[in-house]
């Protein structure tokens, strides 16, 4: 019986209209005859022996063979009805795999946008949430004169649960760092405002310590000039993150900064995070 199989014979089963089965005949011909079976029955062949897309390929011979079957009535309805089922769940099982593999396409694409590598500062948004639950927080500036009140109510809380804060600012007594630092086109103010930008942070500070005396919260000096303003969040944790941001003229519309997370960036996270190390362990203490 299966010798009697043919196109012909396949689409007039399958098809009662007379035209249809014309046409539908002739492409199976062509693709029979032409280059493009061939080159289909090798791509199946590549998949099979580098084991890809199997399920696919069992797929398609179960539905030739309930066509077959079906067409001929080789089984009855029975077994013909199990083996639909059967290749439904095929279907349904491969359906989830592709759809999984877009969502985890669609999270890598939206982590690559998150990550574009240099951000605006100004368009940062500032997560109150983990600064507040944060194990250690570190910041590395000139006054955080700015910065520090923004942050006032994160600092307060990471503080009242543990949490460790470590500040390093210019010197206040330095005044060859202070002339430099107002030489070099980066800042409005005068040597006096930013020392007494400093000396009012470090007030502020001062009250975090009487109000909360036993709390983990230590302030340095650095020796020199900053090389970049730094801001480092958990840097313990693999779910840790810092902001790097490049000091520009005065008169620039926004500040380039480098976002880099310890999980996706772990190599320049560790080396910025050492590097702090290093400015901390050579600094002056308060």
């Amino acid at each position: 019986m299966l010798l009697t199989l043919n196109p012909e014979t396949v689409c007039a089963a399958l098809l009662p209209d007379r035209q249809r089965q014309e046409d539908m005949t002739n492409a199976i011909l062509r693709l029979l005859k032409g280059s493009e079976m061939k080159r289909y029955l090798q791509t199946a062949w590549t998949d099979i022996r580098s084991g890809e897309n199997i399920d696919i390929y069992l797929t398609l011979l179960v539905c030739l063979v309930l066509v077959v079957a079906g067409i001929f009535g080789i089984v009855d309805f029975t077994v013909l009805a199990s083996g639909i089922l059967a290749t439904l769940a095929i279907l349904a099982t491969s359906t989830l795999g592709i759809r999984r593999v877009a969502q985890n396409l669609r999270d890598v694409l939206r982590e690559s946008e998150h990550r574009q590598k240099l951000q605006r500062h100004s368009q940062i948004r500032i997560d109150r949430q983990k600064i507040c639950e944060a194990q250690t927080l570190d910041w590395m500036s000139v006054s955080l004169f700015k910065a520090l009140p923004m942050h006032n109510f994160g600092i307060s809380e990471c503080l009242r649960n543990g949490g460790q804060v470590r500040i390093l600012l210019v010197d206040p007594r330095n005044s060859d760092v202070l002339n430099a630092l107002a030489r070099s086109g980066y800042f409005f103010d005068d040597p006096e405002k930013m020392s007494r930008d400093i000396y009012s942070i470090l007030d502020s500070i001062e009250n975090w310590r009487k109000t909360m005396p036993n709390c983990r919260l230590e302030v340095r000096f650095l020796r020199g000039q900053p090389p970049y303003r730094m801001h480092v969040v958990d840097r313990l944790l693999p779910t840790g993150y810092m902001y790097l941001r490049v000091f520009v003229a005065i008169d620039s519309s926004d500040i380039p900064t480098l976002p880099l997370r310890a999980a996706e960036d772990r190599e320049w996270f560790e080396f910025f995070t050492e590097q702090f190390e290093r400015f901390w362990n050579d600094s002056i203490p308060t």
